[in-house]
């Protein structure tokens, strides 16, 4: 993200910091570089997200 945006991985990693402590996403390593860690939504997140897209609104 941070080769995409053209600023210092310090810049991405803080904003990236506070949603991976509350819970809704998790850091992974890639399998291929262990370098690289990519985000993933928790399943409960997914769970959250899924049931807010079913509910109607008016």
């Amino acid at each position: 993200m941070a080769d995409i945006l053209e600023v210092e991985p310090t810049i991405v990693a803080r904003p990236v910091d506070r949603p991976l402590a509350r819970g809704p996403v998790e850091r992974r390593h890639d399998p291929d570089d262990r370098c690289v860690g990519r985000l993933h939504p928790t399943p409960a997140a997914v769970s959250r997200s899924t049931a807010s897209m079913s509910t109607p609104t008016s």
